[in-house]
């Protein structure tokens, strides 16, 4: 039989090559220390607005900025190892469409709470 270009049956899963491999291990250390670093610089760089009838002392006011930055510092890197992991195998086996789906929705409905929560 003669194997055509588009063959029914799937290549193996080959490990990445050794240059490419370790690039989460190596990212690891870097992204420890330059999260909470990035929070606790806009924490401070952003101007914190809040309503004229919150009360809360200013120490407390910084550090939910500074808290508040640092998590979505680290929730929006958190995407990155499945990307570069993908990229390594040049594959997206165990990636859930599911899962993309419902961020993407998840994502959508938390922006318009605090859009609503901000501004109404």
């Amino acid at each position: 039989a003669m194997a055509t270009a588009h063959s029914s049956v799937a290549e193996p899963l080959l490990p990445p090559t050794a240059a490419r491999r370790g690039t989460l291990r190596r990212m690891r250390p870097l992204a420890a220390v330059a999260v909470p670093a990035m929070g606790v610089l806009l924490g401070f760089a952003v101007p914190a607005v809040a309503p004229t009838e919150y009360f809360c002392p200013d120490w407390a006011h910084q550090a939910s900025m500074i808290l508040g930055w640092t998590y979505f510092l680290a929730w929006s890197v958190s995407f990155y190892p499945q990307a570069v992991l993908n990229w390594e195998r040049r594959s997206v086996v165990g990636l859930s469409l599911d899962f993309t789906a419902l961020n993407v929705v998840g994502f959508a409905c938390y922006s318009v709470f605090n859009v609503g929560m901000y501004f109404w």
